[in-house]
């Protein structure tokens, strides 16, 4: 079975479970065009990349379990989803508390938004644009579009001054990078009664919002920024892109071991090499300045 049969099977099987489903195009930010099953519901509609359904069915899935599993899926979007129903989404006083924003290139995706009708604004480099968390690990969200501010009644200004108040109140984590590795190994931190601590002299750390899920967007946060730099010992600090989930904080020393072009270079190959597209933020090295309360961008 070739993917257009297997498309056509699931539509028509998922049909016959009582789900009536359509397929439809989407570009979104940063990514190649791609094929969406949206799965209506009772509440609300879901949304699967076809790709995916098409890995698992070439993986060895039966139809009737990726059935099975979207429907699954299904009920657990409309749990999550049992705050923000349609009519819910249409009123701006009940779904306000749920704004956030997420960076992207600018250079990649600011023409994209403008011909798809996604409010954003540019941030040095950056690109910001806003969505909707409709659960708290943010696995299930809704862009935001002009759609939405027009059947909301408020400007783009008014958009942006909520997601600022939710972002100020939003928490976010500075991890140890090796402290990081280790514990992805399954390596224990310090062994008792050894009597010997270790130190790390240069480290390196990892910042991100709770979930983990768009938390690059900490960049934004002049408090974050703040709290980061008192957080790696009272030094300014070069931020590196890791994705649009995660910031690296590299420390500046006293004795120059880093410059821009050095660090650039190290992002640059983490892209190639690492980082999904879709994932990937900017090849950019960027700089906290505590004197000025700034972020600048080096290279």
């Amino acid at each position: 079975m070739d993917k257009k049969e297997f498309i056509a099977t699931l539509v028509e099987r998922l049909y016959q479970r009582g789900n009536e489903t359509l397929i439809k195009e989407s570009k979104k930010l940063n990514q190649e065009e791609q094929k969406l099953l949206v799965v209506k519901g009772k509440l609300t509609d879901m949304q699967v990349r076809v790709e995916l359904l098409w890995d698992a069915y070439s993986e060895g899935k039966t139809i009737e379990e990726i059935c099975r599993e979207i429907k699954s899926k299904l009920i657990e979007f409309e749990e999550a989803n049992s705050n923000v129903t349609p009519v819910g989404i249409n009123q701006w006083n009940r779904v306000k508390s749920r704004v956030r924003c997420k960076v992207y290139s600018k250079n990649r995706n600011l023409i994209n938004a403008m011909k798809n009708g996604i409010p954003c604004f540019c941030f040095l480099d950056l690109l910001v644009t806003f969505y909707l968390q409709i659960n708290d690990d943010n696995e299930m969200t809704m862009d935001i579009t002009n759609e939405h501010l027009k059947e909301w009644g408020i400007t783009k200004n008014e958009l942006i001054a909520v997601a600022g108040e939710n972002l100020v109140n939003s928490s976010f984590e500075l991890v140890n990078l090796n402290e990081r590795i280790k514990e992805l190994m399954g390596i224990e931190k310090e062994k008792k009664n050894t009597g010997i601590v270790y130190i790390d002299p240069d480290p390196i750390y990892i910042l991100s919002n709770e979930s983990g899920v768009y938390g690059a967007c900490a960049i934004l946060n002049t408090q974050v920024m703040e709290d980061t730099y008192e957080k790696v010992g009272c030094r300014n600090f070069f931020i590196l892109p890791s994705s649009i989930d995660e910031l690296i904080i590299v420390p500046k020393r006293d004795y120059p071991d880093y410059d821009a072009q050095m660090l650039q270079f190290i992002v640059m190959q983490t892209n190639i090499n690492c980082v999904d597209r879709e994932d990937q933020l900017t090849d950019s090295v960027y700089f906290y300045e505590h004197e000025t309360r700034l972020v600048k961008k080096l290279v």
